[in-house]
């Protein structure tokens, strides 16, 4: 303050506290840095719908410059379909404050600056500026999770079809024995009710202490699989054998889950397997004593018993030509054969389906030996018989060219005898 003739008299000074007014400065600068350095395209726009302000993640995304789309309808980042349906949506909330969309999250296909279309995730948010309605989005390219889910879905469906047509059991469980996926075949293996998707999410441990009881060993079923699970162990091919005579074999891998450890199980049913290695085992035997015998009564002989145990045919015989040519005389039979007729028969020319076999040297299932008019026996127990010729050298199985009846001096005839029906 000056007096009349403009000399200081008094000073008065003004101050005020800019602290908050910097404090607030320095976090709008933080604020702007986080949003320029953001990974996600981060957009606000005006009550108009035109773009305020925009980070440079844009341009990565959607192929625009923040400066090229700063002043520009949000709806040049869309198709013209979605742009329609968003200028309606955005109008309706102006005007009613009704959201027709979840703004916490929704997805929509943007448009990238070429014309591509972009998936996109966004999240939106309302704040006032200046007593102005301003409308912030942040919007997150998708492209990679979808394609992620789209692989996943995909894998799924594989992993779904082999799981359901796989001729072995298969069930997975997570670490604290839940199962998580089941197929049929390992439903049916145990009998045990109920679908795949019925099953899911059951106890493992229930389930095994159920079926335990179809094998010869309950007990040690169940203790070797809590055996296999604590320990997480690898186990390949382990035999178990069931009450009923079946067998089965178990293989079991640890798995990594997303969420921890889990193990998967398979199951397969080798009985099949076991009879036709069994069946394999006595050919290999009869192959090594028809090298070793001497005399046509032992490989007959021989020749029954592999009919028995290859074939399964529990009652059957050989018949070998006599020397003059007139009759097939039993040398070979099985125990079960004479238990059910006797001594076999004689077969001469024109009284049975054998000598016809016999001269016309082709093998002949009979599948009711009452309705051939050749019958040799009608008050036989035997209702279906199977007629195999054997070539002149005893070979189970007739020559490419079948000999004359001249040339077959010591034919082989093979009868097998099914049991009576």
């Amino acid at each position: 303050m000056t007096d009349d003739s403009d000399n200081v008299v008094a000073i008065f000074s003004q101050f005020q506290d800019i602290t908050e007014r910097r404090t607030q400065r320095k976090e709008l600068e933080r604020h702007r840095e986080v949003i320029e350095s953001a990974s996600n395209t981060i957009i606000t726009i005006d009550e108009s719908n035109v773009v305020q302000s925009v980070n440079p993640a844009v341009e990565e995304t959607f192929g625009y410059s923040p400066a090229e789309l700063t002043g520009e309808p949000l709806t040049k980042l869309m198709s013209d379909a979605v742009a329609e349906r968003h200028r309606s949506g955005f109008e309706e909330y102006l005007r009613s404050g009704e959201k027709t969309l979840d703004w916490g999250y929704t997805e929509f296909e943007a448009q990238h600056r070429d014309g591509s279309p972009i998936p996109v995730g966004v999240t939106f948010g309302e704040v006032a500026y200046e007593e102005e309605r301003w409308f912030v989005g942040i919007l997150r390219d998708i492209s990679g999770e979808r394609a992620q889910k789209q692989e996943l879905e995909w894998t799924n469906a594989v992993f779904s079809t082999l799981l359901d047509t796989l001729p072995v059991g298969i069930i997975a469980e997570s670490e604290d024995r839940e199962v998580l996926a089941v197929n049929d075949r390992m439903l049916e293996l145990f009998d045990f009710p109920g679908s795949p998707a019925e099953t899911v999410g059951s106890d493992c441990e229930e389930i095994a202490e159920a079926v335990s009881e179809q094998f010869e060993d309950p007990e040690a079923f169940v203790d070797r699989i809590n055996e296999i699970v604590t320990a997480d162990i690898a186990v390949h091919e382990e035999t178990l054998d069931l009450a009923n005579g079946r067998t089965f074999v178990r293989t079991h891998e640890p798995i990594e889950l997303p969420d921890g450890k889990g193990h998967l199980w398979t199951y397969r049913d080798i009985t099949e397997q076991r009879a036709y290695e069994s069946r394999l085992a006595a050919l290999s035997e009869m192959a090594q004593e028809l090298i070793q015998a001497e005399s046509r009564q032992e490989i007959a002989e021989i020749g029954v018993e592999a009919a028995r145990d290859v074939l399964g045919l529990e009652a059957n015989a050989i018949h070998l030509v006599d020397d003059d040519r007139s009759a097939l005389v039993p040398v070979a039979g099985t125990d079960s054969l004479f238990d059910l007729i006797g001594e076999p028969p004689t077969f001469t020319a024109d009284d049975s389906i054998a000598w016809r076999v016999f001269e016309d040297n082709d093998a002949l299932a009979v599948d009711d030996t009452h309705d051939d008019p050749d019958i040799y026996n009608p008050d036989s127990p035997l209702r279906s018989e199977l007629h195999l010729p054997l070539g002149s050298t005893g070979s189970p199985s007739p020559p490419p060219r079948p000999p004359t009846r001249s040339t077959r001096k010591t034919s082989y005839w093979a009868r097998s005898w099914p049991a009576a029906s």
